[in-house]
């Protein structure tokens, strides 16, 4: 029973968050009237933080503000190589920080799509979000920020031929990365930054768990595609009597509820 009141509770936060902002934002003048430096302001204070710890703070700086072992790690680097910090600001973690650039990105360059008289500053926020997001390491948001800057482009430029160059050149802009890590697979450098691991180091072990326990759970997803209940799958399965770890959200959600529940949350 705790499993499937946690299991609830961490399945549907993200959606009764967005519903709560959602009402009380569609009832609030000061909201609509403000949001806009609401968002903006601590996302500016988290990206020149990030700035700051990635080229001049001391990477134990956030010690002195409660970070450590028994709270949250004051860094983390890439394969435990202490020279490549990942970026984290003021967030738990560079995978959080990561996700919230992704968006703070997308937000910043609507802005700078719409208000012409801002657009140096809203391009100075972009320029220091990307860098900062460069520096988290962080794949899964890199993803993320192509996915959703293709979304806004769809749905925010109405103009054909602007869309139609912009998505060639992100096509291109792909590609070209694409060609540049395959032929410069075998440089540290890449190793590192793409694939969190190098010849010297032995990450390849948790890439290779991390798959592992996608491959696993996609075949529980097909052994039961009806799902097999809330708490089952995920951290509130860590109560019962055997975990189930995805690695992946939306596979823990289909684990709990099925294909048809995954249907229905995306």
């Amino acid at each position: 029973f705790v499993s499937a009141v946690y299991g609830l509770v961490g399945g549907c936060r993200f959606l009764l968050f967005f519903l709560v902002v959602g009402l009380v934002a569609a009832r609030s003048q000061v909201l609509q009237r403000w949001w806009p430096f609401a968002v903006i302001t601590p996302a500016t204070m988290v990206v020149m933080f990030g700035l700051l710890q990635e080229f001049v703070l001391d990477r134990n700086f956030l010690t002195h503000f409660g970070y450590g072992p028994d709270t949250i790690a004051a860094f983390q680097s890439v394969d435990q190589k202490t020279d490549d910090a990942r970026a984290q600001s003021l967030l738990r973690g560079p995978n959080p920080l990561g996700a919230y650039l992704a968006f703070m990105i997308t937000i910043f360059t609507g802005m700078f799509y719409k208000f012409k008289s801002y657009r140096f500053s809203f391009g100075f926020l972009i320029g220091g979000s990307a860098l900062l997001l460069y520096f988290t390491y962080s794949r899964s948001a890199w993803i993320g920020l192509a996915i959703s800057l293709a979304a806004w482009a769809l749905l925010a430029i109405k103009d054909k031929k602007v869309l139609k160059y912009l998505l060639i050149g992100g096509l291109i802009g792909v590609l070209v990365v694409g060609f540049g890590v395959y032929a410069f697979r075998n440089n540290d450098n890449v190793q590192n930054t793409i694939f969190h691991t190098d010849e010297t180091s032995s990450a390849s072990s948790a890439n290779s768990v991390r798959f592992q326990a996608i491959q696993d759970a996609a075949k529980d997803v097909v052994n039961h595609p009806l799902g097999q209940g809330l708490g089952s799958a995920g951290p509130a399965s860590a109560r019962g009597p055997s975990p189930k770890i995805a690695e992946n959200y939306y596979l823990q959600v289909a684990q709990e509820v099925g294909i048809f529940g995954l249907i229905l949350y995306l």
